[in-house]
């Protein structure tokens, strides 16, 4: 209950919201209970994050290039649209500009919510579906990276043509 008030707090309000009293409120556990788990509020916001990163649908991978790279993308279409993820992300980046705990909290939870699309770029590498020298970074940020801005910067629709036209156009540029 408490890791799910975090999570609708951050979501609906921002981090501001997110104080240990606010959160005893909203989950109707006691505020001495939830300062004695949780002193710091920045892990209160990591662990509630990581709980939810847990109930992020798997991932099915069929070993073909194409498919495991939309499926991979439209898994994380789903967490930024469905489940409210692309606000997460915005008051998780605005804030890890100034504080370097949030900073490094923002970067684990990035890296779990990547590791499909990562487990599926090195399966393609090492069958030599991708080139070899495949940079996974700046692959990972050419595949996500428009999905980001379509959602939070332009407000532009996040569609499944959108995931489709991003491996299409990614795949023609990386097969050997």
């Amino acid at each position: 209950a408490v890791l799910r008030a975090v999570r609708e707090l951050l979501v609906e309000e921002g981090w501001d919201s997110v104080t240990q009293n606010q959160v005893a409120r909203r989950s109707g556990v006691g505020r001495t209970t939830v300062y004695r788990h949780w002193p710091d509020r920045t892990e209160l916001v990591r662990e509630a994050m990581d709980f939810e990163l847990a109930l992020t649908r798997d991932v099915k991978l069929s070993g073909e290039l194409r498919a495991d790279l939309i499926t991979a993308l439209e898994a994380i279409r789903f967490e930024m649209i469905e489940r409210e993820g692309s606000k997460f992300l915005i008051v998780m980046v605005a804030r890890s500009e100034w504080d370097g705990a949030v900073q490094t909290v923002k970067k684990t939870l990035v890296d779990r919510a990547l590791v499909g699309l990562h487990g599926v770029l090195v399966s393609a590498v090492a069958r030599g579906d991708l080139v070899a020298d495949l940079d996974l970074d700046r692959s990972i940020s050419q595949l996500v990276g428009p999905m980001v801005m379509h959602r939070l910067v332009t407000d532009l629709p996040l569609s499944a043509d959108l995931v489709t036209e991003l491996v299409d156009d990614f795949i023609t540029t990386r097969t050997p």
